[in-house]
């Protein structure tokens, strides 16, 4: 199990999604897959907020997350790095 810790940083969580890709076999999905599955998730999302289902929602987002961060490991960029230059562009 990956600790807590690690998750902590943007570094982190890109280690970790790409650890668990890595142990699952999901490292040979691509791009096109992924968004894919994005879009999957997405309506799973709306689904549960049609449902006002507030776990089932909090979970979906959190699987959009880890697909976010699998396709911008597949993109080669840096979470943190790119989330500031966009946080910066709304400020």
């Amino acid at each position: 199990m990956i600790p807590l810790s690690i998750l902590s940083t943007t570094q982190g969580l890109q280690k970790a999604v790409l650890t668990i890709e890595d142990k699952k076999g999901f490292l040979d999905e691509s791009l096109s897959d992924k968004l894919i599955m994005l879009a999957e998730e997405n309506g799973e999302v709306a689904r549960a907020f049609l449902e006002n289902d507030k776990q089932q929602l909090i979970e979906e987002n959190i699987d959009c997350i880890f697909l976010h961060i699998a396709i911008l490991n597949r993109l080669g960029a840096d979470l943190q790095e790119e989330f500031y230059k966009k946080f910066c562009k709304w400020e």
